[in-house]
């Protein structure tokens, strides 16, 4: 029964992501629908195994203790058999065998085991039983019955395809709760735009690295928990922030390595001689590699050491003391995260502190309401008495605390932003080119929390664990992270204690038309109407709304003013609207003046792929491709070198588009389009086996080109494709 129930859960598994998907398709669902939908279906995959499994103790102890003849002795040895086998079963199966083999494997191999012993146990029970006689017919229906089902598992355990390591890493509960159309659905299902580069399944959790267009993504358990584009204002600045706020620190411990961004920023603050990284997966350690471009190779420097450990034990088992102490979990909605935001961790933290060090704490704004936000703050205030509330983005928090006042000096923060490492990133990632841009960044100061602290309406501690149930609540039925930000910032605005409004919009503007602060910025633009920065900033955020109204009427007086940024964005606009000799004028004006050379050059090289002077176009893109960036300050300009690439493939000479998308694919190795783009040229330069090569690899993508194999075939019988 065992073995049935558990092959039935091959079949039932490939179902389960379009089962959640349909969950969150049913308008008006609130999260106790949800949660016991889910739970329906975990009950069907759990049910029939558990019950095999839970008649497995009663048939052991009749096999070894007979009616009629059973001694204390045999159903006490019946009890250790039982226990002993349980402990060396899960220690098996979660330290050794799910590692070395993986989820699949293992789940085949405990099916043939259970279909091999059932097997097996049918055989005994009908051996030495004459046929016909009343015992034969009393067995006949269980023995047939036994060796159906163990068939059907051994059969299961054979044949069923294997799961896909992509499958497993859908999440669909946290990136499938949006309305989807068929083809979104298809898409989402086939993880279609990313690669796999790396799966391991460790002791305590699934660690996988995926890649796309947009960059490397580290997910754990099936969750992005961290990245080298998106996330990387919140990975610098949780290492940046409790460093700014403590001069000249010279030790500091990380708990959670993710992508090893924050590792880095503390490992290359000025005076920093000990760094020691805490990380409770070894997987994610050993997938650092990949992330190397980011991370710096920071766990081959010598200032730096890890240790695979549970925090609160590493924590207690270190004796050192240190300046900084930074912990980013992941969410507290995700089992056993929430341990890490109880008072008794916090004070297992102080103990760990110098006594004018100072604790960060990671707090994720998306899926947690207000409340929650608040009852962490109050659980490291119990703790901390003086702590301030940064932010990354309207999705990211810092707590930053210390058994002292918090004060910021000058002469520290200018050696600090100073350094050319850290001033890269923050001028890159934060918008911070002085220090006194830094406090832009800030939400609420001391006065902030305390008031915060008080909204504080959940009961979270050891013994009563409240946060990881409320939180996973919240997750299913959450406000927007926008409304709990701008919550924050009223609050701390209120209590006195929070960044000047320039400073905090000017923070906000940190990627180029991303209109997340344009409620801040427009505050700016009103109380500064002569500052064009801000029509600037705000032009941009509108457009990327579709309102081009203030862009149409300030860009011409900014452009005339010999403004780079507003040159660069009156050229984008002028070439999203196809007038092509404005649009070069300006962009010729925007490189001279020292906009971002690699976008204006990747304009410049769709334009002239539109006129097909192809070699312009190229010349263009080679230029491009030499200044490009992958920065928040200098993104990468996909869709301009799409369009120009797309065009030079497709009509433009195939010898040069080869050599244009050798050179892109170098600098954005994820981009899947590229090799559609490679298997046509391949097809125009008569090498077939080359474009069928490009057309596989479109499927590590979870992408296909529908005629790829009837192109490669025409281009074998030497016909164009």
């Amino acid at each position: 029964m065992t073995a049935a129930g558990a092959a039935g859960l091959f079949v039932f598994f490939s179902w389960l992501p379009l089962y959640i998907l349909a969950v969150f398709q049913i308008d008006g669902l609130g999260p106790t629908a949800r949660l016991l939908l889910m739970g329906l279906a975990v009950g069907a995959v759990v049910l029939v195994p558990a019950l095999g499994m839970g008649m497995t103790f009663p048939l052991l102890t009749d096999l070894v203790a007979q009616p009629g003849e059973a001694r204390a002795r045999d159903v006490g040895a019946a009890y250790a058999l039982n226990t002993v086998g349980s402990i060396i079963g899960a220690a098996l199966t979660g330290f050794v065998l799910v590692v070395a083999l993986g989820t699949d494997r293992t789940l085949r191999l405990g099916l043939a085991i259970n279909g091999v012993a059932a097997l097996a146990l049918v055989a005994l029970a009908a051996r030495g039983v004459p046929e016909g006689s009343p015992e034969h017919r009393r067995l006949r229906l269980r023995v047939l019955g036994g060796g159906v089902l163990g068939a059907c598992g051994l059969v299961v355990a054979l044949v069923v395809p294997h799961w896909s390591s992509r499958f497993i890493d859908l999440g669909p509960t946290i990136y499938g709760r949006g309305k989807m159309s068929p083809a979104e659905r298809r898409g989402f299902l086939d993880h279609a735009g990313g690669r796999q580069l790396a799966f391991r399944e460790g002791w305590n959790a699934t660690v996988s690295v995926w890649e796309s267009a947009a960059g490397r993504t580290l997910k754990v358990n099936g969750k992005a928990d961290a990245s080298d584009h998106g996330d990387m204002d919140t990975e610098i600045l949780t290492g940046l922030a409790p460093a700014a706020a403590r001069p000249n620190a010279s030790s500091a411990l990380v708990i959670g390595f993710g992508s090893g961004v924050s590792a880095r920023t503390l490992a290359d603050v000025p005076g920093m001689r000990r760094v020691r990284v805490i990380e409770i997966e070894p997987a994610v350690l050993r997938v650092a590699g990949l992330f190397a471009g980011v991370n710096d190779s920071v766990l081959g420097r010598p200032t730096v050491t890890a240790v695979v450990d549970d925090a609160r034990s590493a924590l207690q088992l270190d004796g050192a003391a240190y300046d900084v102490v930074v912990s980013e979990p992941s969410n507290p909605w995700v089992a056993g995260v929430a341990t890490l935001y109880t008072p008794e961790f916090f004070r297992i933290v102080r103990r760990r502190l110098a006594d004018d060090g100072v604790f960060c704490q990671w707090v994720q704004l998306y899926q947690l309401p207000l409340p929650v936000v608040a009852t962490i703050v109050a659980n490291v205030r119990d703790v901390f008495p003086h702590a301030e509330l940064w932010y990354s983005s309207p999705w990211d928090l810092m707590v930053v605390a210390s058994g002292r006042p918090l004060r910021y000096d000058r002469a520290w923060l200018e050696r600090l932003f100073a350094d050319p490492r850290i001033g890269a990133l923050s001028r890159e990632y934060l918008n911070v080119n002085r220090p006194e841009q830094y406090v832009g960044h800030l939400v609420m100061g001391d006065a902030g929390t305390a008031r915060l602290a008080g909204r504080g309406a959940i009961l979270h501690r050891d013994d009563r664990p409240q946060l990881e149930f409320v939180a996973a609540r919240s997750f299913l039925d959450s406000d927007s992270p926008g409304e709990v930000f701008d919550s924050l910032v009223a609050i701390g605005a209120a209590a006195d204690a929070a960044a000047p409004p320039e400073a905090l919009a000017w923070a906000l503007s940190s990627r180029r038309g991303d209109p997340a602060g344009l409620e801040y910025v427009e505050v700016a633009r009103r109380a500064h109407p002569r500052d064009d920065r801000w029509t600037f900033h705000v032009a941009a955020m509108r457009m990327s709304l579709g309102d081009s109204s203030l862009a149409d009427s300030a860009l011409p007086r900014l452009a005339r003013a010999g403004d780079p940024e507003a040159l660069l964005l009156a050229g984008i606009v002028a070439a999203k609207r196809d007038q092509r000799e404005r649009a070069r004028r300006l962009l010729g004006r925007a490189i001279a003046a020292g906009a971002y050379e690699a976008e204006a050059r990747a304009v410049l090289a769709a334009l002239a792929a539109r006129d097909r002077r192809w070699g312009e176009a190229s010349v263009e893109v080679r230029r491009a491709l030499a200044a490009v960036g992958s920065t928040f300050r200098h993104p990468y300009p996909r869709d301009w070198l799409g369009e120009a690439l797309t065009a030079l493939s497709l009509d433009g000479p195939a010898p040069r588009a080869d050599s244009l998308l050798t050179m892109a694919l170098e600098t954005r190795p994820g981009w899947a389009s590229l090799y559609e783009l490679e298997g046509l040229v391949e097809l125009r330069l008569g090498r077939c086996t080359e474009a069928a090569e490009r057309f596989l690899t479109l499927l590590d993508f979870g992408m296909a080109r529908p005629d790829g194999p009837d192109l490669v075939a025409r281009c074998r019988r030497g016909l164009s494709p």
